[in-house]
């Protein structure tokens, strides 16, 4: 079987044996890049890296570039726009002030709902081997729901762990740059300075929140019940 790098250099048959003809799979950028892309995700999930940084070049963009290495190997990142003028002013003031959520804190968020997320998804496939399996467990092979029920073991602690960091960036914000962000948090509104946008843009609505949230999890209960149903 051909792939990328299936490339008939040489004859390993010996002098005058034939080379096999072979067609030569070219890939677009796009192609090459959602495969790899694919295999990461599927592979790895959420990952954290660690490593040295150097090659550090901020951009006429904006974004910032630079690479991440260790002793053998090194990778290619980038830091967005937004994150970097946030996490700028965090030490440069004046310090920017966000109705909403600061980049930082938005793309912790995005982690944790994802996260949460594939909790939750793993939790419908998990058992246990003794008393309890999950609402779909028996739609899947024994093997599938064993490896399943593994990573919502580890996933459980990544969860804990973003919800860790989460509490511990709520307490630096009020600690040391006197912003209290747990008022937000549980009531839904943010105090602004004197003159700074607009009251209303800082509200969310706690009734839609919680519409939200009775709508979704209906539709889970409907969605284990009906797919539970039919096995």
């Amino acid at each position: 079987m051909s792939d990328l790098f299936s490339v008939p250099f040489e004859d390993d048959g010996g002098p005058g044996a034939s080379v096999p003809s072979r067609e030569r799979r070219v890939f677009s950028v796009s192609e090459l890049t959602t495969a790899v892309r694919g295999i990461l995700e599927t592979t790895f999930g959420e990952i954290w890296v660690e490593g040295e940084i150097s090659n550090c070049r901020p951009w006429t963009t904006g974004h910032v570039y630079f690479t991440l290495k260790d002793r053998d190997a090194q990778i290619k990142a980038v830091m967005f726009r937004s994150a970097v003028r946030y996490l700028r002013s965090r030490f440069h003031p004046p310090h920017e002030i966000h109705v909403t959520h600061n980049p930082a804190g938005g793309w912790m968020v995005v982690l944790l709902l994802a996260a949460m997320l594939a909790q939750a998804v793993l939790g419908l496939y998990t058992n246990d081997d003794v008393l309890w399996d999950g609402p779909l467990a028996q739609s899947v092979s024994k093997d599938a729901s064993d490896l399943a029920s593994s990573v919502h073991r580890r996933l459980a602690w990544v969860v804990v762990a973003l919800a860790s960091l989460h509490i511990v960036a709520v307490v630096v914000y009020l600690t040391a740059f006197r912003e209290n962000l747990v008022t937000a948090m549980v009531g839904g509104s943010k105090r602004l300075p004197p003159g700074y946008g607009s009251p209303d843009a800082a509200r969310a609505s706690t009734a839609k929140a919680i519409a939200l949230m009775i709508a979704c999890g209906v539709a889970v209960w409907w969605l284990t019940r009906r797919v539970a149903a039919a096995f």
